[in-house]
């Protein structure tokens, strides 16, 4: 026999005579010393075992049957002995209890008898409420508690009923989707490994082919236009009759006026620098930078032939006479900072060879669409024919080459023009009392009339003198092109150091892509070769109105290194332009441009008498717009013939560009179907349609729900709204972030972000708690705090194993 129990207790007589009635019945040995009862108990022979818990490792004790449901907690571990009483509830929480982990315990709760799933607090017992239906919780009569088990439990069975049917539907169907889902995933997947094996396979080596192949096409042309306009153009007898006698500072001369007269032919090309200059130099495989003129500091190293020089060179081939291929920005007119000239292009005629080597690593990255803007005629953000904003005026460095430029003998009727066309165009504005731009731009013109300053001023047709000021200002924005690419060529020379050589084969390139006549070429070299400026200065130009070259005719010839210069070819169509002028004379042509000359000269005396002209004839104020060279132009049949007559692969790179376009479109094709194929199964791996494609069913579908005087409403990897009433739109809560599981409840959290911002808080957000229900439907929304809004809703998903071990399903 073991030990039985063995304690010392103070405990009341009534306790003390029970525990003696149970000793006698098993032969107990007692001993009484005062009011404490000391007794060793012997084994019974009808005993169990039960922890006990008061030791560190856990005492199990022998204990009687008799001591079952006797109200006293003999096992507070496991309540082995009073299964049928409450004595034990909480034990394992007394002080002096240890059980193997007392780290994991749960708080001790009371279980009402018939509901097993209401659990109750230690402290609700005997605190005058009745929470168990049949008040179990209130042993000691505190209160009298009403048995409504019956009516209760019905409720909770038909509320479990519900629970369970709907678990059992939404489950099945949760599966159901989640295999349509795998099914279909499946099928894509296939079908993206398909189509992604015909895009890799098929589709880009067909693209990087054709690319390869217009890239030779467009190698071998540049490299025999490249050789044509070095061999057969620049080095030609006719080039150097041409150019050959201007020693090295003349032939800088002639490039800088030459070109600022193609800035006036090409007035409309969008970049400030002289283009022909530059596409000439590519030519030669040289090129340079933009930058401010105020920031020129050093030269930079030469560089190679690169693709995007190539494709420039074909462009400007394919352009023909068009606009001019260059890098530039658009709305040039418009800009304050313009860039200018700032490096030197590097001096190297033997680029040819490994600059065209395969191997090239610049060869290979050849992008076959220019990367580079390519300027149009057709303007959306400017009226070509409205001259009514003049150009931002020239400062630093740029206002001191300009004004070197237009103080030359060359640019003097041009100096001219500019200061006459701006006094009678401010003269226009001054008759109608407005701005420039007023006058200009105003649909209703007459509005600005001042009839009280002189009644011949209300008789003027404010649209004539509208399209005379227009039509000097052109003329003079043409002429500022001009010298700003002149201007960009004589920064480009003050830091270059050419060989002669090169300097010829750059003016005949800048002549050539500058549409240059020979006529152009002619008037450029009166006005630079010291014979023939000493002539005209001398003449008294300024004494009379008539032609400008009326010192220059008849052509007169020098001497230049035993020959005589200029060449026939410029002679013969400097005679025809003197005869010409001459004419012109005759038939009093040039009287009339005289008569209106004088007219602004005398409006500048007596602003109140000025009397405008309602035209701008060719020839006003001694200025002669040069035009582009034409096809009979003896430059273009005995100088760039060859250049002109050179074949260009058209039809071929037409034929290859529309085969690359084709496979392009079809990659474009491909890739957006694969796209596509993810989209709709949530990506690559799956995830974005939540666990298992279970978001698969509701993808882009809209839930919504009413809350007082809102509708809110929730649509799935879209945007979540709060409307009010009938309204279209509402007020956006967020767009779609993603779904997630709740750490603690397990519960599926869907979340819409960065909704509109409240106009005192935070940008609004929805957050959706998802459980378990037989069809997606929203329950329920709220804004616990400001902005946020939290909404409940049913849906299938919620339906998994988590939620049916969490729910005791």
């Amino acid at each position: 026999m073991g030990l039985g129990r063995c304690y010392s207790y103070h405990l009341p007589p009534i306790v003390l005579l029970s525990r003696l009635w149970v000793s006698f019945s098993l032969s107990y040995l007692l001993l009484l010393v005062s009011s404490t009862i000391v007794f060793v108990v012997v084994v019974p022979v009808d005993a169990f075992q039960c922890a006990t818990g008061r030791t560190s490792g856990g005492l199990v004790q022998e204990i009687p049957t008799e001591w079952m449901n006797d109200g006293y907690c003999d096992c507070p571990i496991d309540g082995a002995d009073e299964p049928n009483t409450d004595a034990c509830s909480g034990s394992q929480f007394w002080p002096g209890i240890v059980t193997e982990d007392s780290s994991r315990r749960t708080a001790p709760v009371f279980v009402c008898p018939q509901q097993p799933n209401l659990k109750l607090p230690l402290s609700r017992l005997d605190d005058g409420i009745c929470d168990c239906c049949d008040g179990t919780d209130e042993p000691n009569g505190i209160v009298s508690c009403r048995d409504d088990c019956e009516e209760m439990l019905r409720a909770e069975r038909d509320a479990r009923a519900k629970l369970e049917h709907d678990f059992q539907q939404g489950y099945k169907k949760r599966l159901s989707d989640i295999e349509h889902f795998q099914t279909l995933r499946q099928s894509k997947l296939q079908q993206a490994d398909e189509l992604e094996t015909k895009l890799n396979e098929e589709v880009v080596p067909s693209i990087e082919d054709t690319q390869t192949q217009i890239r030779d096409l467009k190698q071998e042309y540049v490299k025999t236009r490249v050789s044509t306009m070095k061999d057969s153009v620049t080095s030609s007898s006719v080039a150097k009759e041409l150019l050959a006698p201007l020693d090295k500072s003349e032939l800088e001369q002639f490039i800088i006026h030459a070109c600022q007269m193609a800035g006036e032919i090409l007035a409309d090309e969008d970049t400030t620098t002289c283009a022909p200059l530059r596409v000439a130099g590519l030519d030669m495989a040289l090129t340079w930078s933009d930058d401010n003129y105020d920031k020129v500091d050093e030269m930079k190293g030469n560089i190679n032939m690169t693709a995007e020089m190539v494709q420039l060179i074909f462009d400007n081939a394919v352009a023909q006479g068009g606009a001019l291929r260059w890098p530039t920005s658009s709305n040039i007119r418009k800009k304050k900072h313009r860039r200018r000239l700032d490096e030197i292009y590097h001096d190297d005629d033997d680029y040819l060879g490994d600059h065209y080597d395969r191997n090239n690593d610049d060869y290979d990255d050849m992008d076959d669409e220019p990367p580079y803007h390519v300027s149009d005629d057709d303007d959306d953000d400017e009226d070509d024919d409205d001259y009514s904003e003049p150009m931002p005026e020239p400062e630093g460095n740029e206002k001191e080459l300009i004004d070197a430029i237009s103080n030359s003998t060359f640019s003097k009727t041009r100096n001219t023009f500019l200061s006459k066309a701006n006094r009678i165009a401010l003269a226009i504005s001054e008759m109608f009392d407005a701005p420039l731009d007023d006058v200009t731009n105003n649909d209703d013109k007459g509005d600005h009339l001042d009839e009280s300053k002189d009644s011949s001023v209300a008789s003027i047709d404010p649209a004539a003198y509208t399209m005379v000021r227009n039509e000097l200002m052109k003329k003079a924005s043409s002429i500022q092109k001009g010298l700003q690419w002149g201007a960009s060529a004589k920064l480009l020379f003050s830091f270059s150091n050419q060989s002669e050589n090169n300097l010829l084969r750059l003016a005949v390139g800048t002549i050539y892509y500058g549409q240059l006549s020979a006529l152009d070429v002619w008037q450029i070299l009166q006005g630079i070769l010291p014979e023939f400026t000493v002539s005209s200065s001398s003449g008294g130009q300024d004494d009379t109105c008539g032609s400008p070259w009326a010192n220059s005719c008849p052509p007169k010839t020098i001497d230049r290194n035993g020959s005589s210069y200029p060449p026939s070819i410029l002679i013969n169509v400097a005679t025809t332009f003197c005869e010409s002028e001459a004419t012109r004379n005759t038939n009093n042509e040039m009287q009339s441009t005289c008569a209106a000359q004088q007219q602004e000269e005398n409006s500048v005396k007596d602003a109140e008498t000025i009397s405008i002209p309602t035209s701008v004839p060719e020839g006003y104020l001694g200025y002669y717009a040069p035009s582009k060279r034409t096809e009979d132009d003896p430059l273009s049949i005995q100088l760039f013939g060859p250049i002109d007559s050179l074949a260009i692969p058209k039809d071929e790179m037409k034929e290859l560009e529309d085969k690359k376009r084709h496979a392009e479109n079809e990659k474009r094709n491909l890739e957006r179907s694969i796209d596509d194929i993810w989209k709709d199964i949530g990506g690559k791996d799956g995830k974005q349609m939540g666990e298992n494609g279970e978001l698969h069913s509701m993808a882009d579908q809209c839930y919504s729900v009413v809350a007082g005087k809102y509708t809110y409403e929730t649509c799935i990897f879209g945007r979540a709204s709060q409307k009010e009433g009938n309204s279209s739109g509402g007020t956006n809560l967020g767009n779609w972030r993603g779904i997630e599981r709740d750490a603690e409840s397990g519960r599926r959290v869907m979340k819409w972000e960065g909704g509109a911002k409240c106009w005192n808080g935070p940008q609004r957000s929805a957050t959706v708690y998802v459980t378990c229900g037989a069809d997606h439907k929203l329950l329920s929304a709220d804004e616990p705090d400001t902005c946020r809004y939290v909404l409940e809703m049913e849906s299938p998903i919620g339906c998994d194993e988590d939620y049916k071990i969490r729910m005791g399903l």
